[in-house]
């Protein structure tokens, strides 16, 4: 129980850090307890996707297409929200989430280009269908039909969608199979194991959880318009870089968990530079700079200890 203990605040270090920090430089935003829910409320989202590209980011893939999947499953399952109701939009989100991810992964395993030269391309694709579907403009749904994206609902779907993640990666063969060709690839082939049935899987697995997330946002935001340019992109990077944390997490808790803790932290440093008032680029430079240091520092312990050990070394004159 102990070491259970010292595990859960270990990995609450980072989070509780960031929060002090902000809460010494913005005591107004930060010391109300309704902010801290409100950015609990805001890292729901981006962990859910983030759950879904952890499996891809450990069996060696990258997808950046998740933004624009999201924002054409946003968009159609809008649409159908409008004609049929709550329901209907949820089914229609999970199933075109699939869908949609599922296509990028057949087409990654039937002509072997690397993912990201994959995903790019899908990405550009998928902006241009949501450019062009019904005239391009986008929908808004009506308040009644939103209920999804706001308390407790989004709780309970992010709780859901938590468990399916945890299960799926602790308790289930793919899991296993994923944490190996992780760790070697070619290990896990002469074990009669094919990667690439598995690297489509992940895509299947990922395009279930960015369905999920969109959902949220389209419920939360209420409405949601198509993208170009590549501009869903940006809609990625705040999920790779949870997923990144949770990562280096793993080793102090569950990566599932420690994706959350991640997302949470990246929407404490968020919200925590707009209260500052710092610009939009600024800000972008604040995040890379924290992302950097904590990877330096969380990959890279025998480093350090070996730099610590230099320094109490005796200079001999």
């Amino acid at each position: 129980m102990q070491k259970i203990m010292k595990k859960i605040l270990e990995s609450l270090i980072l989070p509780v850090v960031v929060y002090i920090i902000f809460l010494i430089l913005s005591p107004a935003t930060f010391s109300k307890p309704s902010s801290l829910y409100i950015m609990f409320l805001q890292a729901i989202i981006p962990a859910v996707m983030g759950w879904g590209l952890c499996f891809m980011l450990i069996s060696g893939l990258w997808d950046f297409s998740l933004g624009a999947v999201s924002v054409l499953v946003g968009i159609v399952a809008a649409d159908v929200g409008l004609t049929y109701g709550v329901i209907p939009m949820l089914i229609t989100a999970i199933l075109f989430g699939i869908a949609l991810d599922t296509v990028t992964g057949i087409i990654y395993a039937l002509f072997r280009i690397p993912s990201i030269v994959v995903t790019i391309a899908m990405a550009l694709i998928y902006e241009a269908v949501g450019s062009l579907y019904k005239g391009g403009s986008g929908f808004t749904i009506p308040r009644k039909i939103t209920i999804l994206g706001n308390p407790p609902f989004n709780f309970i779907i992010g709780i859901c969608a938590f468990l399916i993640a945890y299960m799926l990666f602790n308790y289930t063969g793919f899991g296993t199979h994923v944490r190996a060709i992780g760790s070697n690839e070619q290990l896990v082939k002469n074990m009669g194991i094919r990667p690439t049935q598995v690297k489509l899987a992940c895509f299947i697995v990922c395009g279930f959880f960015v369905g999920i997330a969109a959902l949220l946002q389209l419920s939360y935001g209420g409405s949601m318009i198509p993208k170009s340019g590549l501009e869903s992109m940006t809609m990625v990077f705040q999920p790779i870089m949870g997923v990144f944390i949770g990562l280096s997490l793993a080793k102090i808790c569950n990566i599932i968990i420690g994706v959350f803790i991640g997302e949470f932290t990246m929407c404490i440093i968020s919200t925590g530079m707009i209260a500052l008032g710092l610009p939009s680029a600024l800000q972008n430079v604040v995040i890379g700079i924290f992302l950097l240091v904590f990877l330096i520092v969380s990959m890279n312990p025998k480093m350090l200890s070996s730099l610590k050990k230099r320094k109490t070394v005796p200079i001999n004159s």
